[in-house]
């Protein structure tokens, strides 16, 4: 019994060490969405980028800094817009490092910075220094980028945060996705469908199974009155959790201690599409979780199904500008 007890806490122990800490910054409060067509959402934003990050890193320690929340704190009538967006820039500036502080490996932002501040700017380098990777959402304004251009330029402002946008299920670009470095699922995203692909990628279902469990999920997707999808989210939000799970993962695995090597194995398992963009989609991890030790089965996996299955028009705006207040 004394041995059986010792076991456990040894695994206890291992689990714990294996476990990385995510830290989000994001809303954690129910906020009400309008689609393109007029009709209305509740998402918890932060929550559902959670669920996302830990069902590709069921280990993960979340750390949650409620950006929201801690926005009426800082807000006086007399600003004016310059002093409200520095006043933004330095929940966030804060927020990053004090995640750092609380020893996590990684950091994934949702949030819009409309200018390049140094005050931004230094909080990335401060975490990049101490081996922390920031995820950030490239933002979801594409279409209207005469109104919206700053997201374009984070790469530029931001050298060391990754930056994520959003493909559909096929790898095309999202016609909303801003500019990123790599580019992942973003379109219609179902947590049971990620979770289905990532006992998949663990050996744990064979590739007919992986096609019918699929298949049945996306046909039990549970609408709302106005036949609204739950549970299908769009955006480079929710694309940026996807990578920010799968850098955990690759902190596991491969046991890198510096960001940039993390981020170039994860760069190195991408696909170019014609204008030289890393796309990186479901299926092109079943290399990396074989060099991960898992014994996958490698049959095709159908075409026929859709993993978004849902072709209407999602919610398109689901990054927090940082001004965002009223």
């Amino acid at each position: 019994m004394k041995k059986l007890i010792l076991l456990f806490v040894f695994l206890v122990f291992v689990k714990a060490v294996w476990a990385e800490k995510i830290a989000i910054i994001d809303g954690f409060q129910p906020i009400i969405y309008r689609t393109i067509s007029g009709e209305e959402y509740e998402l918890n934003h932060g929550e559902e980028v959670a669920n996302i990050i830990k069902t590709i890193h069921p280990d993960a320690e979340i750390i949650k800094f409620d950006y929201i929340a801690e926005q009426p704190k800082r807000f006086r009538l007399s600003m004016d817009l310059k002093a409200w967006q520095e006043c933004c820039e330095a929940i966030v500036a804060e927020f990053i490092v004090k995640a750092v502080e609380e020893g996590a490996k990684i950091i994934n932002i949702s949030l819009k910075a409309y200018v390049g501040s140094q005050v931004l700017r230094d909080a990335i380098d401060y975490a990049w220094d101490r081996g922390v990777i920031v995820c950030w959402a490239a933002g979801n304004e594409e279409g209207e980028k005469t109104l919206f251009p700053a997201p374009d330029k984070y790469v530029e402002w931001f050298p060391n945060a990754l930056i994520v946008g959003a493909t559909d299920y096929k790898g095309n670009i999202s016609k909303f996705s801003h500019t990123a470095e790599v580019y992942t699922w973003g379109e219609k995203i179902n947590c049971e469908v990620l979770k289905i692909w990532k006992k998949y990628l663990e050996g744990k279902l064979t590739a007919t199974e992986f096609n019918k469990l699929t298949k049945e999920a996306m046909e039990s997707i549970e609408l709302t009155p106005l036949g609204f999808p739950i549970d299908l989210f769009s955006g480079t939000s929710f694309a940026t959790p996807i990578i920010s799970g799968l850098l955990a993962e690759i902190l596991k695995y491969k046991g890198f201690n510096e960001p940039k090597e993390a981020i170039d194995y994860l760069l190195s398992h991408t696909k170019e599409n014609n204008d030289g963009k890393k796309i990186l989609l479901m299926g092109d991890l079943i290399l990396m979780y074989k060099d991960f030790g898992f014994d996958i089965d490698s049959s095709d996996i159908s075409s026929s199904i859709k993993p978004m299955g849902y072709e209407s028009n999602l919610p398109i705006s689901l990054n927090y500008p940082l001004t965002d207040y009223f």
